[in-house]
């Protein structure tokens, strides 16, 4: 039963170390290629025990007698690896959507910091330390950082857009 618990307890460490919702079920494979993994194989084969993993790790699980991928990400333990078959989905709309409240949120930051940095009323009564934080919000380059900044998001914004639409084309 210690072998199990060890087994359980590996695939739900992999499981939150790769981000599946706890509700989805997905495909894992344990690697067992040692004299030592023997037993964890053999513990595995029951289909009783098997069903059990299932349950409790929320997995379909997949027993192999060999060596863990090189370019995998596996969690290894004393005589076995577990490795979950897992693509995050990004949905694009709602992404976008995210990304543009980031970017008007920083945005509306930024104008209420321009406005209290140039109400001199404000400088004289505010403590430094705040004046000095409402100055590291503002870009530094003038009038065009603003710009900068819209771009500089807006290209971040694409670069995940791109990677999320090229990772679901794949």
């Amino acid at each position: 039963m210690y072998v199990i618990q060890k087994v359980i307890t590996a695939l739900r460490s992999q499981r939150k170390d790769v981000g599946v919702p706890e509700k989805e079920i997905v495909n894992a494979k344990v690697y067992c290629a040692d004299g030592e993994s023997s037993l964890i194989a053999g513990c595995l084969d029951s289909e009783a025990n098997q069903h059990l993993c299932n349950s409790l790790a929320k997995v379909k699980l997949e027993v192999k007698f060999e060596e863990a991928p090189f370019n995998s990400l596996v969690h290894s333990e004393t005589g076995f690896d577990v490795e979950i078959l897992f693509r995050r989905t990004i949905d694009v709309p709602v992404e976008r959507n995210r990304l543009t409240k980031d970017i008007a949120k920083y945005e509306k930051g930024l104008a209420a910091a321009e406005r209290q940095l140039g109400n001199a009323a404000f400088l004289s009564k505010a403590p430094p330390e705040v004046v000095l934080g409402l100055r590291s919000r503002k870009p530094r380059r003038g009038c065009c950082s603003t710009r900068r900044a819209r771009c500089w998001m807006r290209c971040r914004r694409n670069k995940i857009l791109g990677r999320a639409l090229q990772s679901r084309s794949e």
